[in-house]
């Protein structure tokens, strides 16, 4: 059901909690967006569905901001197709905006706490200490993306290490989670699984000849150059 609804009069935890097994909720005690998300077991499959939250709650972003994100993170997702994004398999319509049911994917957030950052146990320093075979593959996984994404007139900004799951398992990389500026220079979130942004600029793909790409009407928008991912100069002993 989960996969087919187009919409339903219930909210968004009555309708999940009829039509799967809700196993995990993630809300305002582990992030402050108001954004209410869920991990859900339904007809022999697990989903992650997110979702605006309550209009009634009071948090960092507006009740109208957060539907608007979620919006444009089923427009972004249905532009740009790569495997480290998680799949967006339907969107359900609900008196408190949209579901977005993606895919569930296996791994741990790779980012953490100053605190953490040394501690062999977490994610962070376990997947700095991969072999160069596993981790090659993972950071390919994210320039892929990048690219592909720069080749429809998008630049990432401010991306880090909050944004990617990783699968020690399977050795497979996901990036969760992204927020764009918009025509309007707004910012809006892309990928569902994550509430920690990183941004996003659409930007006209104007050359110095003048040649633009197909999607003319939208502006380039210089990102600050401290937070664009760029390459590091390796230098030559």
């Amino acid at each position: 059901m989960l996969l087919v609804a187009e919409r339903t009069n219930d909210r968004p935890g009555t309708f999940l909690a009829e039509h799967g097994e809700i196993f995990a909720v993630f809300d305002a005690k582990t992030q402050d967006s108001g954004n209410v998300s869920y991990g859900v077991r339904s007809g022999g499959l697990r989903v992650f569905v997110k979702t605006a939250g309550s209009p009634d709650k009071r948090a960092f972003l507006p009740f109208a901001k957060r539907v608007e994100l979620l919006r444009n993170a089923v427009r972004l997702r249905r532009f740009v197709s790569d495997h480290a994004l998680p799949a967006l398999r339907n969107v359900v319509e609900s008196p408190e905006g949209p579901l977005l049911v993606y895919d569930w994917v296996d791994g741990e957030l790779v980012g953490t706490g100053a605190s953490q950052r040394s501690d062999p146990f977490s994610a962070f320093v376990r997947f700095r200490a991969l072999p160069t075979s596993k981790l090659v593959p993972a950071l390919g996984a994210i320039f892929r993306l990048h690219a592909e994404l720069a080749r429809h007139g998008w630049v990432a900004c401010d991306f880090y290490d909050g944004c990617l799951i990783y699968d020690f398992e399977r050795y497979c990389m996901h990036v969760v989670t992204s927020t764009t500026i918009g025509r309007d220079h707004s910012p809006m979130t892309w990928a569902g699984c994550s509430d920690r942004p990183a941004s996003w600029h659409p930007r006209n793909m104007s050359s110095a000849r003048g040649s633009t790409s197909a999607r003319p009407s939208l502006r380039w928008v210089e990102p600050s150059s401290s937070s664009i991912l760029r390459p590091r100069a390796i230098s030559q002993g």
